[in-house]
């Protein structure tokens, strides 16, 4: 049988298999006992719902298909048809000092280290391509449920519990960069305290009661009238820190990140990963638009408080 899992379960299979390569020298004979009794289904997140929790969810679902479709478009990088070739990767690495007067600056603000990222984001995105002030600000970024609605206990858990949550500014994402920090923040509050995660998650369980062949048609032509119409939003995921222990082999590296999934335009996705105190943006790209996102993440750097 296979599986699949999100960044939280990948983090958590680093950790086992640090751990059983480190009781494996000093005891050559030890065998990992397997863990055949955790949920690892979307069931252990619902379980912590009260009933009354599901009109509120699905009416967030019902207004942020709204949200998601502006008649004015989403403003977004735009990048050439290319042929089908391997992608490349792109790093930046922002230093740890960086990162310590980042998180200072952002307590004074309310804001946190991704409330930050996003808000430099939105900026470097309207430097690289010229905003007509009429289409909307918009980001996909993710959210790990096992944050907010796992114990723990229950935290540590390889199974796919990452959702996504759709940022909207609209189109007034402010004329600075703490004009913008702060909308970030007001929204993110707003959802946080508003079951963050859950509202595509559960508002589209209906769509997945339809037979495959309908769910696959229906989805096909939603996303096809987003790309005719330019409301493809970028994204941006934070992927969270990587503990040192979970990549100690013998002993902990220099520096680790991990990878944004690939993507395929228009669709663009930065990753954010954190280790030993750096921070990372990466992205995996079409080797003819590698040029333009190493110019953007100089951009959203640039845009950061110093």
């Amino acid at each position: 049988m296979f599986g699949y899992t999100d960044v939280g379960g990948l983090n958590n299979i680093a950790s086992i298999i640090s751990h059983i390569y480190s009781r494996l020298k000093n005891e050559p004979d030890y065998k990992p006992t397997p863990n055949i009794n955790t949920s690892r289904g979307l069931r252990i997140v619902t379980k912590q719902l009260k009933w009354h929790a599901y009109p509120r969810i699905y009416l967030n679902y019902l207004q942020g298909l709204l949200a998601q479709m502006p008649s004015q478009g989403t403003h977004t990088l735009h990048f050439e048809k290319s042929p089908l070739v391997p992608p490349e990767f792109v790093h930046k690495l922002i230093p740890a000092e960086q990162v310590t007067h980042l998180r200072e600056y952002g307590h004074y603000y309310n804001a946190t280290l991704n409330d930050l990222l996003i808000a430099a984001f939105f900026r470097a995105l309207i430097i690289e391509e010229k905003w007509d002030q009429q289409s909307h600000t918009r980001l996909n970024t993710s959210v790990d449920l096992r944050r907010w609605y796992i114990s723990d206990q229950q935290y540590e858990v390889t199974a796919n519990l990452s959702a996504m949550e759709v940022l909207s500014l609209k189109n007034d994402p402010g004329n600075s960069f703490l004009a913008t920090l702060e909308r970030v923040v007001t929204f993110m509050e707003r959802r946080k305290s508003n079951y963050i995660g859950l509202s595509d998650l559960i508002g589209s369980l209906p769509i997945m009661l339809l037979p495959d062949v309908w769910g696959r048609k229906l989805y096909k032509r939603v996303v096809q009238r987003a790309i005719n119409r330019n409301n493809i939003a970028p994204g941006l995921t934070n992927m969270g820190e990587i503990a040192t222990d979970a990549v100690t082999f013998d002993f902990p590296p220099d520096s680790a990140w991990l990878f944004a999934p690939p993507y395929h335009p228009p669709y663009f996705l930065i990753g954010l990963s954190e280790y030993m105190g750096t921070l990372s943006l990466s992205s995996v790209v079409h080797p003819s638009h590698k040029d333009k996102v190493i110019q953007l993440f100089e951009n959203v750097v640039s845009q950061l408080p110093v």
